[in-house]
């Protein structure tokens, strides 16, 4: 058949009209519920369409009988979740220092939402996400990142998700601004949305997290070093902190971190990454790697938290030996984020779910900083107490 409609992303679905003949019924559809709009299938004589919403919760699906425009709903893709109140998330475009524009998502805690300027009554603690590659197009309905945004936001976090230069998904010109710009400009991006956030009135100064995972992580450890003033606290997951490792790939990697082959090159290396600049960093730091991650190496981790213990910097260090590089076991990202919620509290003033059994099981080691996250050292039961420093 013929195309009908072509679709991007730039914080929400965007939806060009190739037959302008389907364009009544996505206006007709976009009115029944909010959140983004999508088919995933249809009826032979096209009389009938199976309707996906997606508003950064659970992907619901309706039946659409094109003829009376009659709406029903079918299923969700996670119903145990539909006995609870859940977050709608808001796009927005973000403005550099610099002039590019970026799209960001906000998610607010349920019953608010943002205004027509988009401003909140009052201003909530902030946890800002960044996310991995980051030379991929990062998707914006996967619902395992968006589990995460809707835990934090249940918790009364404004949580954001940014994008930044040397991202995949905005084109040639835009990935290769990122260029050499690992722990400089990339960093700038994500501090002009959290400086976007404040002039709002979505957040404080005061009050503003970050965090991510693999790129993301590498950009939680550069905000802390880098920055060292503006971020409360970090949670850096499977992080990189030697850039030095990564240069040592390919070819690609040395044009977009810099060659070590050169004097210019190792030491541009050496000033973008966070293991050699731990003597900067302010805030207290939460980190957790994989023991058989070979993507970001555990070494990341394990020299930052030594370098970080040694000066004396606050670090905490989770270990799940059996996990890979983006964890897979559910009990895992349950006791991690029993122990991220509790961190957060400390430091942003969130909410948090006291602990019960998740940190039971032996899936994990403490390996530093047990007591620096109120009541974690006493919660941990059954794990081998000579595999926790604290």
């Amino acid at each position: 058949g013929k195309a009908e409609s072509a679709t991007a992303y730039f914080g929400a679905l965007r939806r060009h009209y190739i037959d302008k003949s389907i364009k009544r019924d996505f206006d007709h559809l976009s009115k029944v519920r909010g959140g983004d709009v999508g088919v995933a299938g249809r009826s032979s004589d096209d009389k009938k369409w199976l309707v996906v919403y997606m508003d950064g919760g659970p992907m619901r699906f309706y039946s659409y009988e094109r003829a009376s425009g009659n709406v029903e709903f079918l299923f969700t893709d996670h119903g145990v979740l539909e006995k609870y109140q859940l977050a709608k998330r808001s796009s927005v475009v973000i403005k550099t220092r610099d002039g590019l524009q970026f799209p960001a998502q906000v998610f607010l805690p349920p019953n608010k939402s943002l205004g027509k300027d988009n401003t909140t009554k009052k201003p909530l603690p902030m946890l800002v996400y960044v996310h991995g590659g980051p030379f991929v197009a990062y998707p914006w309905n996967s619902w395992y990142t968006n589990r995460t945004f809707q835990l934090l936001a249940n918790r009364g976090y404004a949580v954001m998700r940014v994008e930044f230069r040397g991202a995949g998904g905005f084109g040639k010109k835009m990935i290769e601004a990122g260029n050499l710009e690992w722990g400089g400009k990339m960093d700038e991006d994500v501090e002009d949305a959290v400086e976007w956030a404040i002039s709002k009135g979505i957040t404080t100064r005061s009050r503003v997290g970050i965090y991510g995972w693999s790129y993301g992580g590498y950009a939680t450890l550069s905000a802390l070093a880098f920055a060292p003033d503006k971020y409360a606290c970090g949670f850096a997951l499977y992080p990189v902190s030697d850039l030095n490792v990564l240069a040592q790939w390919s070819d690609l990697m040395r044009r977009k971190l810099g060659d070590p082959s050169t004097e210019k090159g190792k030491a541009h290396l050496k000033k973008t990454s966070p293991l050699f600049h731990v003597g900067r960093i302010k805030r207290p730091l939460l980190i957790t790697h994989g023991g058989r991650d070979n993507r970001a190496i555990p070494s990341h981790s394990d020299r930052l938290v030594e370098a970080m213990k040694k000066a004396e910097k606050p670090i905490t260090y989770l270990y799940y030996p059996a996990e890979a590089h983006d964890y897979r076991e559910p009990e895992n990202w349950e006791s991690l984020f029993a122990v991220a919620e509790r961190f957060f509290s400390e430091h942003l003033g969130g909410l948090y779910e006291p602990v019960g059994t998740e940190l039971d099981g032996k899936g994990y080691e403490i390996k530093a900083g047990a007591k620096l996250i109120p009541g974690l050292g006493s919660a941990v039961r059954n794990a081998d107490s000579a595999s926790q420093t604290n």
